[in-house]
């Protein structure tokens, strides 16, 4: 494995007039510490669209990738469907 560092600038766009603008920051974690925070845990990722969302999850290793549903993004229990699939999966938040 490498340990080169992995930086992620904290956006300042998005932000209306009635929050401050932050100053920029950096994260930096090394990828030793990345492989430690995720190992042995499920991770879930979405693909989300305008009308549909997609939803797949990894095993514990690491080494297959299902998919496991599709939500409707306008549907007004959009959020409560996506925490329900996270919590029937093993998701930890």
């Amino acid at each position: 494995m490498h340990d080169d560092n992995i930086t992620q600038e904290t956006p300042n766009e998005g932000l209306g007039k009635e929050h401050p603008t932050p100053s920029p920051k950096s994260i930096v974690l090394k990828h030793s510490e990345i492989s430690a925070f995720i190992r042995g845990k499920r991770i879930a990722a979405f693909d989300f669209g305008k009308v549909r969302t997609g939803f797949a999850v990894c095993d514990e290793f690491h080494i297959t990738v299902s998919t496991k549903g599709i939500f409707q993004t306008a549907d007004k229990e959009f959020y409560p469907s996506i925490l329900a699939a996270l919590e029937r999966e093993r998701i930890g938040l």
